[in-house]
């Protein structure tokens, strides 16, 4: 992180808090392998018996993040139980279906024989309301979702009927995309999927909260969303960037722009940048 800019005096007071919500959150420690609970420990050696760990560390909200020398990424929460396993190059190994419930890998294997799982992450992890959020390699580069008994817990496009708020987004932001799946959160809010690995999040009444790209860039026209001081600072700094990532905030938006400069750029509600972090 290059640091923290607040432009002007007036809410100084709101922005000093959003300074230390920002390193709070982006903060975390290294930390050895006897660190790491007990449960973590027995499940990389069980699955990842010939990896070698390169890297730990444990946020302040005791998450341990691992990097093997395979390049496999793995999650763990405070008890040790896995949360998110992300491979992009090599396969999980096949151990891991254990962990899984079979009607999910039937799923997959039915309906995408020609892609692997490059990403997988348990949802609301030990309860009731647990889930999984699956991540397939190309040709698809689909994102799916599956509750804890490994059912789709998405609807095709023609099964739901948006908001018309969010249909009259799509129609004019997302045209030429194929929408595949809607999904329905607890908290009410849409989350549906595109074909080409786009994803937007509504509220429940239709205003967008979140729109993400994992692979080809989000639609040009979409900085016509942002507050004209924050397009300038993108078009001035980052020319010709693709647009991976907009949400909005409480405190404005948040944005990543994709390679060969990957960075997050958070904004004020006005414009002004607040924060940039530039990816690892």
């Amino acid at each position: 992180m290059k640091g923290v800019r607040i432009f002007g005096n007036k809410g100084l007071l709101y922005s000093s808090l959003l300074v230390v919500m920002l390193l709070v959150e982006a903060c975390s420690v290294n930390i050895k392998e006897k660190q790491l609970p007990f449960s973590a420990q027995s499940f990389i050696k069980t699955h990842f018996p010939e990896a070698t760990i390169d890297s730990m560390s444990e946020s302040l909200d005791k998450e341990y993040y691992v990097l093997l020398s395979s390049g496999v990424e793995l999650e763990f929460n405070h008890k040790g139980v896995w949360i998110e396993l992300n491979s992009n190059k090599n396969d999980l190994p096949q151990s891991l279906d254990a962990e899984f419930p079979p009607k999910l890998l039937e799923y997959i294997s039915t309906n995408y024989p020609n892609s692997r799982v490059k990403k997988i992450e348990r949802t609301f992890p030990d309860t009731r309301m647990q889930g999984y959020r699956v991540r397939l390699s190309k040709a698809n580069n689909v994102e799916l979702s599956f509750d804890r008994h490994g059912e789709l817990a998405m609807k095709n496009a023609s099964e739901v009927k948006l908001p018309k708020q969010a249909q009259s987004f799509v129609d004019k932001y997302f045209s030429e995309e194929e929408l595949l799946f809607v999904e329905r959160e607890r908290s009410r809010n849409y989350r549906i999927y595109f074909s080409k690995g786009i994803q937007i999040l509504f509220d429940r009444k239709g205003a967008f909260i979140e729109m993400i790209s994992k692979k080809k860039g989000l639609p040009e026209a979409l900085f016509e969303l942002l507050p004209r001081r924050a397009v300038e600072y993108v078009q001035t700094n980052y020319p010709d960037q693709k647009l991976m990532r907009l949400a909005k905030k409480s405190y404005g938006y948040k944005i990543r722009l994709g390679k060969p400069n990957e960075v997050n750029l958070s904004f004020s509600r006005v414009g002004a940048l607040v924060d940039d972090e530039f990816m690892e």
